[in-house]
C-alpha cells in the first residue's frame, strides 16, 4: 500500500517474506546500510541477511526499558561512529520498540538520515510501522521525547508472525481490537469473529495498516483525524506507565478502552451494550478488561504528563457506537473517577 504524504509518501509492503526487500531498499538510492533490532528479533538477522546481504548490526536488548535517551545516545553514537553519511539507511528490524528508537535516532542523526521499518511483531504491523511517529521514553512518562520522521519505506513479512511468542500476539490484539472499532463495518465483524487462523491475521494486521495509513494521509501531525487513533491510550499508557511496563502495550490498550467505554457511558454519549461488546471481544482474544492493583497517585501522575493534554484538561477520544468517535475534556481526577464507574 502507499502512505501517500506528498514528498513523504513511502510504500508499506504485505509480503510472505523478505523476498523483493533488496530490490525495494535499493530503488531508495545509493546509501550505507545499518541495521538495529533487538534479542527477540535477531531470530530473523538470518532471512534478512540473506536477501539484502550483510551490513553492521547492532542488538539491543528486548522490551520497552531499552526505549530510553541513554540508549538512543549509544544507538547514535554507533551509527556515527560507522561511519554514516546523509545518504545512510537504517533499518529497523523488530517490533514497536526497536522501530521508534532506531526511527527517532535516524530523525536526530545528522539532522535526519533515512530509515526503513520492518516489523516483525503483529503490535508493529498494525501500528508502530506506519505514519512516522518515532520516540524514546521519559522517567515521567512514555514517548514524551520524539519527532515525526517517516520511512522510506515499511516491509512487514508474515512468516516473522510464525515464531511470535503468544504473549506478544495478545498485545498485537489489542491494537488490531482498537483499529477495529474505530473503522467499524466490515473490518469490525472481521476482528470480532477472528478464529485463530493465522493467515487471516495476517491479513487483519495489513486491513488495520491501510486504514491507519489513510488517517496519516488526512492528517500527518495529529491536529485532527488522527487523534481518533489514541482511542484506548490516554488511560492505556497511564496503567502502563504505573505498571512500570509490566503490562504490555496492547494489554494497556485493551484496559484502556474498557476505561475510556464507561467514561462515554458515563457521559451519557455511550450504551451499556457497546461497552459489553467490547469486553466480550477482548475476552475472546485473551486480552484482559480489568486493570491491575496501582494507586491512584501513580496514574493521576502520569494522566498529568499526558503528551496529548491541553493543559491541566485530558482530551480523550471516545466512542459513542463501532466506528463513531466522540472527544472529551476532562480533568485528569474526573476521567479517573467515571473510568472506574462501575469495577
Amino acid at each position: 500500500m502507499r502512505v501517500p504524504l506528498g514528498d513523504r509518501s513511502y510504500d508499506l509492503v504485505f509480503a510472505p517474506d523478505f523476498s523483493g526487500l533488496q530490490r525495494a531498499i535499493a530503488a531508495l538510492g545509493p546509501g550505507r546500510i545499518a541495521v538495529v533490532c533487538d534479542t527477540g528479533s535477531a531470530a530473523h538477522l538470518g532471512s534478512l541477511e540473506a536477501e539484502i546481504g550483510r551490513h553492521p548490526v547492532l542488538v539491543l536488548p528486548a522490551g520497552e526499558a531499552t526505549k530510553t535517551w541513554e540508549q538512543g545516545g549509544e544507538v547514535l553514537d554507533w551509527l556515527i561512529r560507522l561511519p554514516l553519511d546523509r545518504k545512510a539507511i537504517v533499518v529497523a528490524l523488530g517490533g514497536g520498540m526497536v522501530g521508534d528508537l532506531a526511527g527517532f535516532c535516524a530523525a536526530v542523526a545528522l539532522r535526519g538520515v533515512r530509515w526503513v521499518a520492518v516489523p516483525t511483531t503483529l503490535l508493529a504491523m498494525v501500528d508502530s510501522a506506519v505514519g512516522g511517529k518515532t520516540a524514546v521514553d521519559h522517567p515521567a512518562g512514555k514517548n514524551l521525547i520524539g519527532a515525526f520522521h517517516q520511512p522510506a519505506l515499511g516491509w512487514a513479512s508474515a512468516h516473522t508472525l510464525s515464531t511470535l511468542p503468544e504473549a506478544e500476539r495478545r498485545s498485537g490484539l489489542g491494537e488490531v481490537v482498537k483499529t477495529g472499532l474505530l473503522a467499524g463495518e466490515p473490518l469490525w465483524g472481521r476482528v470480532r469473529h477472528w478464529d485463530g487462523d493465522p493467515a487471516e491475521l495476517f491479513a487483519l494486521a495489513e486491513a488495520c495498516a491501510a486504514f491507519k495509513a489513510e488517517v496519516v494521509a488526512e492528517d500527518e501531525h495529529d491536529r485532527g483525524r488522527r487523534a481518533h487513533l489514541n482511542l484506548g491510550h490516554t488511560l492505556g499508557h497511564a496503567w502502563e506507565r504505573a505498571s512500570g511496563y509490566a503490562l504490555r502495550h496492547g494489554e494497556a490498550v485493551a484496559l484502556g478502552l474498557v476505561a475510556e467505554t464507561r467514561i462515554a457511558v458515563s457521559l451519557g454519549l455511550a450504551t451499556e451494550g457497546l461497552q459489553l461488546e467490547i469486553v466480550e471481544v477482548l475476552e475472546r482474544h485473551g486480552l484482559p478488561v480489568s486493570p491491575p492493583p496501582v494507586s491512584d497517585s501513580a496514574l493521576l501522575a502520569a494522566l498529568a504528563l499526558d503528551k496529548k493534554a491541553d493543559g491541566d484538561t485530558l482530551v480523550i477520544p471516545v466512542l459513542r457506537a463501532i466506528g463513531e468517535v466522540a472527544i472529551c475534556r476532562l480533568s485528569p481526577a474526573e476521567a479517573l473517577s467515571r473510568a472506574r464507574v462501575g469495577i
